[in-house]
């Protein structure tokens, strides 16, 4: 196991390198120059160049990528082309703002999800798996841009239930938790939406498949009660599957978030980064996109130690 871990760890530093590669090749190669966010009618070309020569943007690409390897290896990602703040002060704000709203997206659609596979593959083909599996196909099928404008629609515009951006009411003399939390719903169904749509059909056919092994018609052959050879016999091996499952949608839970946040203005990474995108903010570009990698790493790496520990069959020799 210690070997193992070792190796997926060094197997790690190329992969990363990689990923920081390809993301500052193509960010450097798009159309567009960070400089014309900057551009006054009184500038002269030579103000420019020395804007540049600032930025550190007349070095080779080459040059340019190894020093920003070498700055970010010192946990330095450099100052904002636009507002000049650390890069690093900017995301320790925002960083903490997009995990809350992932996290309990993954919550509430892991909760919602296996509740529904569970009631679903026991009730096989009945009126309730029918409904779920609608459910869950529409899920599949909404766009989350969409999805969210009609969630805003509806219960902020129509109905007035809800705020509909924002992630606490800035009127207000103290912010009260029922604030916060009416402000998480609608981006937090959002998130949770299209995963929970995947995932109840994954946590279906994994009961399916469980429920019809030997060792269960043994358990129903002695007597047992239904909700105990479902919750404590079957339920435990169909979430085995689920752990892989959890940890290979990281990515589409982070970019459904970033969406999220653009179109419900909850102030994380997400907004940021895309703000960052429009306005050329290299560093903020970058360093969005390491820190995305470098989760997307370690929640792989987590979840297959994690598969081991579960699944006393898997071995990592």
């Amino acid at each position: 196991m210690r070997t193992y871990i070792i190796k997926r760890l060094i197997s790690m530093i190329p992969i990363f390198l990689g990923i920081t590669l390809i993301s500052f090749s193509i960010i450097h190669l798009a159309p567009g120059d960070p400089t014309t966010m900057m551009m006054s009618p009184k500038f002269k070309p030579s103000d420019l160049a020395r804007i540049r020569a600032n930025l550190g943007l007349d070095d080779p690409l080459p040059v340019q990528y190894i020093k920003w390897v070498t700055s970010m290896l010192r946990f330095d990602f450099g100052n904002s082309f636009i507002s000049g703040r650390l890069v690093s002060e900017i995301l320790l704000e925002k960083i903490p703002v997009t995990l809350l709203l992932t996290g309990t997206g993954m919550l509430v659609a892991v909760i919602i999800s296996v509740f529904l596979g569970i009631i679903s593959a026991t009730r096989q083909y009945s009126l309730i798996d029918y409904v779920v599996s609608i459910f869950a196909f529409a899920g599949l099928s909404i766009p989350v841009f969409w999805f969210g404008l009609m969630l805003i629609l509806v219960f902020s515009v129509k109905l007035g239930w809800l705020p509909a951006t924002g992630m606490y009411n800035l009127r207000a003399e103290h912010v009260t938790l029922w604030d916060r939390i009416s402000h998480m719903i609608l981006p937090v169904i959002c998130i949770a939406a299209p995963s929970m749509a995947s995932w109840t059909r994954y946590m279906r056919s994994s009961m399916l498949e469980v429920i019809r092994e030997d060792y269960i018609r043994t358990a129903r052959s002695k007597g047992l009660r239904e909700q105990v050879v479902i919750y404590k016999h079957a339920l435990k091996n169909a979430l085995i599957p689920m752990v892989t499952l959890l940890g290979l949608s990281l990515p589409f839970l982070i970019s459904g978030a970033f969406i999220t946040e653009r179109i419900f203005g909850w102030p994380g990474m997400g907004r940021t980064g895309i703000d960052a995108v429009w306005q050329r903010d290299y560093p903020i570009i970058m360093a969005i996109n390491t820190i995305t990698a470098i989760l997307v790493l370690v929640c792989n790496f987590l979840t297959d130690l994690a598969y081991a520990a579960i699944d006393p069959r898997i071995k990592y020799n």
